[in-house]
């Protein structure tokens, strides 16, 4: 995005998806549910860091805990929501991110999601009222759902569009790399461009 912060701006918003919208209060150890959807090899390849979203990861500094635990991730995403409604919502999703992928912390569990709305400067208080308003939690239960209804399977799901034209926008899954997000950019820039 700072590539092309000179032409255009863009805005960011995370949508609510479920990867594991069965997953129990106790939440599963992510090498064991690796082990069970994609087989023991997957497991062993994340452990020892030699799998492609861990060296992909790694290129970028970033190093997965794979102590973490697979966990219900609605309240995460309604904190999400309320940290949206304050502008804040990039930067709690970053820290949820480090959070959960980095140090292993359960995004799941009431005390953590404080720590983490402290650290983004938002009122805990307003944001646990939000979290807990039902009228909240049953639209963001409604937007993951639609998600999976539209075929989207995985994250991170990404949907590119101009604010002018959202029927021409360029949607694909899975973690990728930056050429290929900047190569998406420029197509969705090339379109605008030529209607000008």
């Amino acid at each position: 995005m700072k590539t092309f912060s000179g032409d255009v701006s863009f805005e960011v918003n995370w949508r609510p998806f479920f990867l594991n919208p069965a997953t129990p209060d106790e939440g599963i150890p992510v090498l064991e549910y690796l082990g069970r959807k994609y087989g023991p090899q997957a497991a062993a390849s994340a452990q020892s860091g030699k799998g492609p979203l861990s060296q992909m990861a790694e290129k970028m500094g970033l190093k997965f805990n794979y102590d973490r635990m697979i966990v219900n991730t609605l309240k995460s995403h309604c904190l999400l929501d309320y940290a949206k409604s304050v502008g804040k919502q990039n930067e709690m999703a970053e820290i949820l991110f480090n959070d959960y992928f980095r140090h292993a912390k359960r995004i799941d569990q009431s005390a953590v999601l404080k720590e983490a709305a402290e650290a983004c400067h938002i009122d805990w208080s307003a944001a646990d009222t939000h979290m807990n308003n039902a009228e909240i939690v049953s639209r963001v239960k409604r937007e993951a759902g639609t998600a999976s209804a539209s075929g989207i399977n995985g994250v991170p799901h990404f949907n590119i569009f101009l604010k002018s034209n959202q029927a021409r926008s360029q949607q694909f899954s899975g973690a990728q790399p930056a050429a290929t997000i900047l190569s998406v950019f420029q197509k969705v820039l090339s379109f605008a461009k030529s209607r000008v």
